[in-house]
């Protein structure tokens, strides 16, 4: 089967893929800007998790009629990433989806507004100089970023910014702050989304529900301002 496809049994847990049914093998994805743990390929998802057709054939007609974008890019491959809060958007059936981690960290999908498919949050990973003096963000998806130098002081890791796709355009920018939602997307509590309380030593102190919760502050990404709703769904 070679390089384009993984074994079932092998693919990371938080596929939401049967194990001993369907197959031996299933698409792998392309590299991507994220780990495959918070990947999936195109093909799977048409065709396992949204039903959209039966049979690889059919899901290879499906983009080669140009039907689907991912981030509000035609994509024509199956084996094309898809990644943790990336968007697909079905235009002639008017459908639009966002890949999520549900409540027991499986990678899944919620149904959004079609135009809400054209903004996505991304957490700032890294930031560096280069040359000239102006900024280079490393963003949670893979894509980099660069800013201006009058506002290099601006942006600090950890932030996260609300982007509009396909242009990467800045719509708002978040920090860690009291009172601001954070979704959680690795460790044990990966999927919870709660109300920041406290930052101390490198974790963050979460409320969700009734419950207080501890995490590193790096498995977190800020959702909202303080004492506003998240600006984009992510829950179910």
């Amino acid at each position: 089967m070679g390089k384009r496809h993984l074994k079932r049994i092998s693919a990371p847990r938080t596929w939401p893929i049967p194990r001993k049914t369907g197959g031996r093998f299933i698409i792998k994805p392309l590299p991507g800007g994220q780990v495959l743990e918070h990947t999936l390929p195109l093909g799977v998802i048409l065709r396992d998790l949204l039903k959209k057709a039966n049979t690889r054939k059919e899901v290879k007609r499906i983009l080669h009629e140009r039907l689907v974008e991912v981030d509000c890019r035609t994509r024509r491959r199956i084996e094309h990433p898809v990644g943790l809060f990336d968007t697909i958007r079905m235009p002639t059936i008017k459908e639009a989806y966002r890949v999520i981690l549900d409540k027991h960290g499986k990678l899944g999908l919620i149904e959004i507004p079609l135009e809400e498919a054209e903004k996505k949050i991304v957490r700032i990973n890294v930031k560096k100089h280069i040359h000239g003096g102006d900024l280079q963000l490393g963003l949670s998806d893979g894509r980099t970023m660069i800013i201006k130098k009058e506002d290099k002081d601006k942006y600090k890791v950890g932030d996260s910014l609300l982007i509009k796709l396909p242009s990467q355009e800045v719509l708002d920018h978040y920090k860690p702050e009291k009172d601001s939602w954070v979704y959680i997307f690795r460790g044990k509590h990966a999927g919870k989304i709660g109300i920041l309380q406290e930052i101390e030593e490198g974790l963050i102190i979460l409320k969700v529900h009734e419950e207080e919760i501890r995490t590193r502050k790096d498995y977190g990404i800020v959702i909202s301002h303080p004492g506003q709703e998240p600006v984009i769904r992510l829950v179910e």
